[in-house]
């Protein structure tokens, strides 16, 4: 399956609640990969097809799908690389046709009313040119996650070795110690969120602000999105610091804190791009938060107080240009 056909199917799966189903047309023993759903009435299904020239995709669009039910509407996608004048085909054609320009996630004709029934597809190619964006975008969390390296392989060098870092290194550069909080070192609620443990540790936290972190970025802003990380990851400090005796480091509550940014988008954006975003950050919230109970040595107080400032602080932060899109 071509890689960009299989990301439009795997997000109708994820946000809309559609299957993955193959078919076959008349004039072509060629089976065809499509996205369909059944819950709704008359069912809709889209079937993909990938072409760089005209004849090809004249043949597509005569072509007649062989499908079981006659109650449901077929959309076909045709995916093409090159912005080709099909009007002269098209416009014999009463069959609902989208055409869309993978190297830019552009629609270059749509036939009827085929915006309205494809209106997932729109919302998809809204996101993947988001996300277009956010990558040329992320520097912010590029940075965050560089300065964390660098600090990690710092404590790793002075440590002697790379993989576990001895806990006295963390507590001289600057980990939650309660004793020594309690003893005027306050800036160290700031500088615990830039340490780690162990290589599994910091590779962990940084994969998952690498995941997250572009889209919270491109949405608030650079400068609101390092305050949602900043104060989030100090609050979550003092949380470890009220709740928690055991020195501490991580910037896992800081990275609670954008994902509950990311929360705030999800619940905000609905009506662009479906409840299924909102309902996989719930999940993984939950999880998470299921993992800091059940496992020993992680923090869950600075998870819950990193999560919770950052809903707050992102709610109150959130763009209002976006909402009214």
């Amino acid at each position: 399956m071509d890689k960009y056909i299989k990301s439009i199917i795997e997000s109708l799966c994820e946000y809309y609640n559609y299957r993955i189903t193959e078919v076959s047309s008349d004039s072509n023993k060629e089976a065809f990969w499509a996205a369909v759903k059944t819950e709704v009435y008359p069912k809709k299904m889209f079937v993909f097809f990938k072409s760089d020239n005209v004849k090809d995709i004249d043949k597509i669009i005569d072509s007649n799908i062989k499908i079981e039910n006659d109650y449901i509407d077929i959309v076909k996608i045709i995916v093409t690389k090159q912005n080709i004048n099909i009007s002269g085909i098209v416009s014999r054609s009463n069959e609902n046709i989208l055409i869309i320009n993978s190297l830019n996630n552009e629609t270059i004709y749509a036939s009827n009313d085929t915006y309205s029934k494809a209106f997932e597809i729109i919302n998809i190619l809204n996101f993947f040119r988001q996300n277009k964006k956010d990558y040329k975008n992320s520097i912010v969390t590029y940075i965050i996650i560089g300065i964390n390296i660098a600090v990690y392989l710092l404590s790793g060098v002075l440590s002697r070795n790379l993989f576990n870092i001895d806990i006295n290194v963390l507590d001289i550069l600057g980990a939650k110690d309660n004793y020594l909080i309690n003893n005027g070192e306050y800036y160290r609620l700031f500088t615990c969120m830039f340490l780690h443990s162990g290589i599994l540790h910091i590779a962990s936290n940084m994969y998952a602000l690498y995941s997250i972190g572009g889209l919270a970025e491109s949405i608030y802003g650079r400068k609101k999105y390092i305050i949602i990380y900043i104060l989030s990851g100090i609050i979550a400090s003092t949380a470890s610091y009220v709740f928690s005796n055991g020195i501490s480091v991580g910037a896992s509550g800081a990275i609670f804190g954008v994902l509950g940014g990311v929360l705030v988008i999800s619940h905000k954006l609905k009506h662009r791009i479906g409840s299924g975003l909102f309902k996989n950050i719930i999940f993984i919230i939950i999880l998470n938060l299921f993992i800091s109970f059940t496992i020993p040595n992680i923090d869950i107080s600075a998870h819950a107080g990193g999560l919770v400032a950052g809903i707050i602080i992102s709610w109150l932060l959130f763009p209002k240009n976006e909402e009214s899109i």
